[in-house]
């Protein structure tokens, strides 16, 4: 919570980091807001605004697996470094391969930056994984109408 002079008047300002579908996000509050859009009982997915700060889960990005990998065993790389929710190898839709990426949704942001520091550039079945924050998927560059 931080507080900043506006107009002479000191408004207070909560930061709260809350899930909103697999991707943590920051949302800022002014509760002098002239508006009135967010009164301090406000929830968002289930998460008090009044709390300093709640993560509920953090998706990474997998990239350069072996195309041998499977969920299974890239669920149990990541289990080493805490509670994983999910983990999906992503494969080709119509030949079944491993496109060589995944995705694993930890159950926290602190197990998620321990992932990333303890297996990012590290060594996995001969290849140097590549761990980052999974960013949200855009918009698709490829034409629509198939």
């Amino acid at each position: 919570m931080t507080a900043s002079a506006a107009g002479g008047a000191a408004v207070e300002r909560h930061t709260n980091r809350v899930a909103r579908g697999s991707f943590a996000q920051t949302l800022r509050i002014d509760h002098d807001s002239p508006v009135g859009l967010f009164p301090e009982t406000v929830s968002f997915c289930g998460a008090a605004l009044g709390q300093e700060e709640v993560i509920v889960n953090q998706k990474l990005y997998v990239g350069n697996l072996p195309y041998t990998t499977t969920d299974q065993e890239l669920q149990d790389l990541f289990a080493q470094h805490g509670a994983v929710q999910s983990a999906t190898v992503v494969t080709d839709r119509y030949t079944g391969q491993s496109r060589g990426f995944g995705f694993v949704e930890m159950g926290s942001g602190e197990a998620a930056q321990q992932a990333i520091a303890a297996l990012h550039d590290s060594a996995f079945q001969g290849r140097n994984l590549v761990v980052n924050e999974a960013r949200p998927k855009g918009p698709s560059s490829r034409p629509s109408g198939f």
